[in-house]
């Protein structure tokens, strides 16, 4: 996501705490009528109140303006998301206003300002802490809060600057931080925990614990979780072993060593959601190199159009560029003695192109194209197979709906399927409910999906691979991948942003 320049960011800031959102005395008063409805509500299904959104939030601080209830602070400090949450948003820059006496509040002082800057965990509350350790008044307040703050990222830069320059404030934290005692403060583990393990016969997948008809309510996770187990656990291929723990899946062979690393990314991809604990392809250097060359390019071409925490960016590119220029770049390997619980072989050549099984001719109510088993490569592919103009309007053309980049339908959270119907999906799997509430789900290519919505059914063999002639006379073209390097707009845009020594000594030591 493209980040907004802190200047901007204020504006914004301003604009929902004190400006155009043009809260009346009546909505602002009206907020705590509201939310004690919805606390009732709440308690009535057995769970908590959800978090204040931004505009809640918004309406909390111009009550607070003219009310010294202490109901509305404690709703202020423990009621709203840390981070980066909008919220995050209004009450960082409100506390930040407060810290720097440009606003005044007779529950909130600067000191309390600060502190409350202080609880919340990193992101928009980092540049007003840093900002107060110049501030006589509060300073060692900001220093204390920092001191426990790790989630700085690229501002850990901003807070040395200050330190180089004299700040012994900026020093103290640096000194703290180098020393740990954001975590040597804590008090210390207890010599012996007692735990209650469960064991569980099968494969526990996500819809155990999250169903997909429920995934409306995922972003509420109090309300979420009344939804945990309703359905019958299904049983999985990759079952625990002797410790419970589920299989680690390494995958090579001589077509594998060649795979571009998009398509590395679709096996560790299925391998996840296969229930394995983690998946390990052994890939060529030429393909590594290929697509770290392609993002040193994009990384640069992201600094020079304002892309956020450019430092980051920059130290990223640099670290790649290091691997590409090593005499002997390190890739991992399989250690030669490694024994492993199964071996199995896939004998490729004998594997067929086209639909398996006996669901030819079945009629498709829906078919998805989308999800992580899928690379521009297959919509490329999906594509010729529909028509021959540009792809996306293609896709419009052919009464195709088009969703924002997400997991959409193979997690049901985006979208979902009518009720009971017939579904060709290139998404990873197919137990019961996922896509949609009794759907029938067929796996398939994106080249087979798109057979399938033009025939309204699973085409037969002999039907896919006529359809298939579109696409293998162009294979070469349809499956080439976004090498930014290879792209001038990209490119002459990367060529402009230079890497100082400073931030690639930074690299070398990553």
């Amino acid at each position: 996501m493209r980040t907004v320049s802190r200047s901007l960011r204020a504006r914004t800031l301003r604009s929902l705490t004190r400006g155009p959102l043009g809260l009346s005395r009546r909505a602002a008063s009206s907020f705590m009528t509201s939310y004690e409805a919805h606390k009732a509500e709440r308690a009535a299904q057995g769970i908590v109140p959800l978090p204040l959104d931004a505009t809640q939030t918004a309406s909390l601080i111009e009550e607070m303006k003219t009310s010294q209830d202490p109901k509305l602070l404690a709703l202020l400090e423990h009621r709203v998301p840390p981070g980066v949450d909008e919220a995050a948003y209004v009450k960082a820059d409100y506390l930040a206003a407060l810290a720097k006496g440009t606003e005044t509040n007779d529950l909130i002082s600067k000191k309390k300002a600060v502190e409350l800057l202080g609880t919340m965990q990193g992101g928009y509350n980092i540049a007003p802490l840093i900002d107060a350790l110049e501030d006589a008044e509060v300073a060692e307040t900001a220093c204390t809060a920092l001191k426990h703050t790790i989630l700085v990222f690229d501002a850990f830069h901003d807070v040395k600057a200050k330190m180089d320059a004299g700040n012994e404030y900026a020093k103290k934290v640096i000194e703290s931080w180098a020393a740990a005692e954001w975590f040597t403060s804590k008090p210390e583990v207890k010599e012996k925990l007692t735990f209650t393990v469960f064991k569980v016969a099968g494969e526990t997948n996500t819809d155990d614990l999250s169903p997909a008809p429920d995934a409306w309510s995922r972003p509420d996770i109090p309300l979420h979780a009344l939804a945990m187990l309703k359905f019958d656990r299904a049983d999985g291929f990759f079952t625990g072993q002797q410790d419970g723990c589920k299989d680690v899946l390494e995958i090579e062979g001589e077509i594998i060593d060649g795979l571009k690393c998009e398509q590395v990314f679709e096996l560790s991809d299925a391998s996840a959601e296969r229930s394995a604990a983690g998946c390990a392809v052994k890939v060529g250097e030429e393909s590594i190199s290929e697509y770290l060359t392609s993002n040193i390019t994009m990384l640069k071409w992201m600094v020079s159009e304002g892309y956020g925490d450019p430092r980051t960016l920059q130290r990223r590119a640099a670290s790649m560029q290091n691997w590409l220029d090593a005499p002997s770049p390190k890739l991992m390997a399989a250690d030669a003695s490694a024994t492993y619980h199964t071996t199995i072989e896939i004998p490729l050549e004998e594997i067929t192109e086209g639909p398996h099984g006996d669901g030819t001719n079945t009629p498709i109510d829906e078919v998805f194209i989308g999800s992580c088993m899928t690379n521009i490569g297959h919509f490329r592919a999906a594509g010729k197979m529909l028509d021959e103009e540009g792809f996306f309007a293609i896709y419009g053309k052919v009464g195709a709906r088009t969703e924002m980049p997400g997991c959409s339908l193979c997690m049901g959270n985006q979208a979902r399927v009518a009720d009971k119907a017939t579904v060709v999906s290139t998404s990873t799997r197919n137990f019961p409910n996922r896509l949609g509430k009794g759907a029938n789900v067929y796996l398939a290519s994106a080249e087979l999906a798109a057979v399938a919505a033009i025939k309204g059914r699973l085409p037969t063999p002999a039907e896919y691979l006529e359809e298939w002639k579109k696409v293998d006379s162009k294979s070469a073209d349809v499956y080439k991948y976004l090498n930014f390097d290879t792209l001038d707009s990209y490119q002459s845009s990367a060529d402009k942003i230079e890497i100082s020594e400073e931030i690639q000594a930074a690299a070398a030591k990553l």
